[in-house]
C-alpha cells in the first residue's frame, strides 16, 4: 500500500479530533448557532432553536463520519477494516470528550458515528443502488415493528395513538408491496 493514500483519511481524522476539542462544544457552536438560526426560523421559540441546534449538531456527526468512512474505504479497500478505523476513531474521540472541560462523551454518539461510516462504506463498496435498498428495508421494518408495539401498548393504555394508526399500516403495505414486486 502507498503512504500516500493514508494522507487525506488521516487529515480528516485530525479534523474530526479538532472539533471534538472544546473549541467546538455545545456552548460555544450556541454562541454563532442560535443567533443564525433564529435568522432562518424567526418564528422559532427558544425550545425549537435549541432542537434544530442538536440537529445540526448530530447531522455534523453524520457527515463528517460518512466522510471518513469513505475515505477509509478508499485507503483501505476493505470494508469491515474502513468501518473499525471509523468506529475507533468515534471511540477515540468521545473517551477524549469525556476529560475535555465543556464535553461529554456519549456512547450514542459513538453508535450514530459508526453507523454513518458504515453507510459511507456500503454505499461505496456495494454501490448506491443495493445500500438504499438494503437501508429502505431496515427502517421500514423498524417502522412496522416498533410502530405496531407502540400501536398495541397506546391501546393497552388508552392512550391515543395519533399519527401512528397511519404509520405502521402503512409500513406493512409498503413491505408487502415489495416483496410482492422483488420476486
Amino acid at each position: 500500500m502507498r503512504a500516500a493514500r493514508f494522507v487525506v483519511p488521516l487529515a480528516w481524522t485530525g479534523i474530526i479530533f479538532w472539533v471534538g476539542g472544546a473549541d467546538w462544544s455545545v456552548d460555544s457552536t450556541r454562541g454563532f448557532a442560535l443567533p443564525l438560526l433564529h435568522r432562518l426560523l424567526p418564528w422559532a421559540s427558544p425550545d425549537v432553536l435549541d432542537l434544530a441546534h442538536l440537529v445540526l449538531r448530530k447531522s455534523g456527526h453524520v457527515v463528517g463520519y460518512f466522510v471518513l468512512g469513505a475515505l477509509w474505504w478508499g485507503a483501505l479497500r476493505r470494508w469491515h477494516a474502513a468501518v473499525l478505523v471509523a468506529a475507533l476513531v468515534a471511540f477515540l474521540d468521545e473517551t477524549r470528550q469525556a476529560f475535555v472541560i465543556g464535553r461529554g462523551a456519549s456512547a450514542a454518539d459513538v453508535l450514530l458515528d459508526s453507523a454513518s461510516a458504515g453507510l459511507a462504506v456500503a454505499t461505496r463498496a456495494a454501490g448506491v443502488a443495493l445500500t438504499v435498498d438494503a437501508v429502505t428495508g431496515v427502517l421500514l421494518w423498524t417502522a412496522a415493528v416498533l410502530g405496531t408495539a407502540l400501536l398495541v401498548l397506546d391501546v393497552a393504555a388508552g392512550a391515543p395513538a395519533g399519527w401512528r394508526w397511519l404509520c405502521a399500516p402503512a409500513a406493512w403495505l409498503v413491505l408487502a408491496w415489495r416483496r410482492r414486486f422483488a420476486a
